[in-house]
């Protein structure tokens, strides 16, 4: 992949989508589309968050962006150590499930590049776009609440910004909260463990305690080969009995700088938000009424364009609005539909295939062929079922590989039995109040 090479004042924002997107689910109204009951609290709530964080760096507007998510299922860290994350529910709540597809759609919608990748994590894609972009003179602020990036920071080249608590983070705060610099933060997280992680480090060994070992010792590494040096009896004891896991964890606490992704920085060029585009959404969404709110779209909006310049594809195609003309004949494409009332959405696609004749060569004529779930189907009977709900090639191939890892590895999740009803009632009751669904 060549990568462009930027000049020295480009800004480069990046945006932990998959954090922020789970906050504001937990956090936000539950807000669902009247039509068909489909929650959409957690889109509306990241669209707001980005919105605002967007007019706060008005002065210091980004030349790049990109909204990083998760990619669905296991990752690396889980072959070196499989209780990696074991903690941790194995199924997403159902409501901010079905939300996914369209945040990536919101992320577009508000000028940044959705960017996931199969077998890691959205940390180590941001790590690995901040270290690029360090190479390449470019600064990157990365809006993100997760502690484990306080060892990317590098004043005047890599800096984090929370807007949720509203701080602006360097070096001085990560030697601040750690005890250590920047580079040694994933070392005493190796040590002293992360409960939310599920990474366990060394017994009666705080972040504190831990510090102060780097701080005389030099590294992880150098605490266990003088464990005999310890000041505490406890992590002596400790250190000589566990020592020899802390190169795992380290493994775990260090986010990867070299992953292998297939996009340049030319592909994260900041687009400009435009008036259409944000109502168009909110349509779809069916919350029009949060327009002026979240957005200040009032008959003429000061901050965003109003000129239909390239609109994104995925509403002219992706989101059809209800009360469109069905065409007769099926269209090739990726769709996606329940196989029964209530039941979670599979994906399916409608091709077609050249007809072949006895020699082997090609007729000049070809069939519709149609599978819905992985399963062949008569295309003519499955269109009109289909043609109101059309997906991209990503989304459809995201849904075929999230479904087989539900049938394998979430026996709970409704995408492991999509011809039953999802049944919210007997899903587990948000912490939250807010979050139930009115009866």
């Amino acid at each position: 992949m060549t990568q462009t090479t930027s000049n020295k004042r480009d800004h480069l924002l990046l945006v932990d989508a998959s954090g922020y997107a789970f906050r504001s689910f937990h956090a936000a109204p539950a807000v669902y589309r009247e039509s068909d009951g489909m929650p959409v609290g957690a889109v509306l709530g990241f669209m707001s968050m980005v919105w605002r964080l967007l007019g706060d760096a008005r002065e210091d507007a980004p030349s790049h962006t990109a909204a990083i998510f998760d990619a669905p299922g296991k990752n690396f860290r889980h072959k070196i150590f499989p209780d990696y994350k074991a903690n941790r529910p194995a199924a997403r709540d159902e409501e901010m499930e079905v939300q996914w597809p369209i945040l990536r759609h919101a992320a577009e919608t508000l000028g940044l590049t959705p960017v996931e990748m199969s077998g890691y994590e959205a940390d180590d894609l941001i790590a690995t776009l901040a270290t690029r972009a360090r190479k390449v003179g470019m600064r990157t602020t990365i809006v993100s609440s997760d502690k484990d990036f306080g060892q990317l920071v590098e004043d005047d080249h890599i800096e984090i910004v929370d807007p949720i608590a509203n701080v602006r983070i360097l070096s001085h705060d990560i030697q601040k909260r750690w005890g250590v610099p920047p580079n040694k933060v994933a070392e005493v997280q190796a040590l002293c463990g992360d409960a939310v992680d599920n990474i366990p480090g060394i017994p009666n060994l705080g972040p504190t305690r831990a510090a102060a070992l780097i701080r005389r010792f030099g590294g992880a590494a150098e605490v266990v080969e003088n464990w005999q040096a310890c000041r505490w009896a406890s992590v002596r004891t400790a250190l000589k009995r566990d020592g020899k896991n802390v190169s795992t964890y380290l493994k775990l606490t260090t986010l990867k700088r070299d992953v292998r992704l297939k996009i340049g920085f030319d592909a994260l060029k900041a687009q400009p938000v435009y008036r259409n585009h944000l109502e168009e959404i909110l349509k779809v969404l069916e919350a029009q009424r949060f327009g002026a709110s979240l957005f200040g779209l009032q008959p003429s909006g000061p901050d965003i364009v109003d000129a239909i310049k390239n609109p994104f594809e995925w509403w002219r195609s992706e989101l059809k609005l209800r009360g469109q003309s069905l065409p007769s004949i099926p269209q090739c494409g990726f769709y996606q539909r329940r196989l029964v009332r209530g039941g979670p959405f599979v994906p399916a696609r409608i091709w077609r295939e050249p007809i072949l004749g006895e020699n082997g060569r090609t007729t000049g004529k070809d069939r519709i062929r149609c599978e819905v779930n992985g399963v062949e189907k008569d295309a003519q009977t499955e269109w009109g079922w289909l043609f109101q709900q059309p997906i991209s090639e990503a989304e459809f191939k995201f849904q075929v590989a999230d479904f087989s890892h539900a049938e394998k590895y979430r026996p709970t999740d409704p995408k492991a039995h999509p011809h039953k009803p999802i049944k919210l009632e007997d899903a587990p009751i948000p912490t939250n109040p807010r979050q139930r669904r009115s009866s």
